[in-house]
């Protein structure tokens, strides 16, 4: 039985909120060492958001389609004194400070965005109908009421993020732009798209690190247009396979 609470989301098959935020930034995997953000959020990093809001490991991901930008797109570009030394696994550990003239400091410029604010859109992948129906309700319930497992960032955790329902007032950039080539998901969900099958929900769990989250790691990218400010994202059927450059995924 459904419940009887309005689930608009699971009427559409789709659930919509609104992001925003200071400052963002969606590493490019070809940056190794000065973090350059991509121009608009990745389909992951909106994963991500979504995920902290409400996630259940059993049985269903969060597939984005469709990523609006409603503000102008800007940079900012900060400079911070970083360590190259790594602490030493072996012995005792201890802590690592930065000091004046000290060798071991860098200086790393990192690229942001800066007052972002964007509409995610999505859907929940399940097979069952009824448990389907829940999770739409549990997720619509919890971003009315600005309820989160954690804090929502921005591609990185030092980007804190806002969501809420869709605000009316506003509206997506009248923008259109080639983005090139984007970053789609560091985990390739095309292994467990059919969810109908028992051995495969275990591995859609992506939050705890065991073996089976190791064989789903292959980035996998896209080539991102912005049209009259929305990006529309393929599914995870119909994106390619991207070669490890960088360190960072978003």
């Amino acid at each position: 039985m459904h419940s009887s609470e309005c689930n608009e989301f699971y009427l559409k098959d789709e659930f919509v909120l609104d992001v925003w935020g200071k400052f963002a930034c969606f590493t490019r995997p070809t940056s190794k060492v000065e973090r350059v953000t991509y121009d608009v959020m990745t389909p992951s990093a909106a994963r991500g958001v979504v995920e902290a809001i409400y996630w259940k490991p059993e049985g269903f991901y969060y597939q984005i389609t469709k990523i609006e930008v409603m503000k102008p797109i800007r940079y900012i570009n900060i400079p911070r004194t970083e360590l190259k030394a790594k602490l030493n696994d072996k012995g005792e550990i201890e802590p690592l400070y930065t000091k004046s003239g000290s060798e071991e400091n860098t200086i790393r410029h990192t690229l942001y965005l800066r007052d972002v604010y964007y509409r995610i859109y999505g859907k929940i992948v399940c097979s069952d109908k009824d448990m389907k129906h829940k999770f739409y309700a549990h997720l619509e319930r919890r971003i009315r009421k600005g309820q989160c497992h954690h804090q929502p960032s921005l591609g990185t955790r030092e980007c804190m993020a806002y969501f809420s329902y869709p605000k009316e007032e506003m509206k997506p950039l009248d923008l259109s732009a080639h983005l090139g080539e984007m970053l789609y998901d560091v985990f390739d969900f095309s292994s467990v798209s059919d969810v109908t099958k028992g051995e495969k929900v275990e591995i859609l769990n992506t939050t705890k690190k065991s073996n089976n989250v190791k064989k789903l790691v292959k980035p996998r990218g896209f080539i991102a247009q912005l049209v009259n400010g929305a990006m529309y994202v393929p599914n995870c059927t119909q994106v390619y396979h991207m070669d490890k450059v960088g360190d960072n995924y978003v």
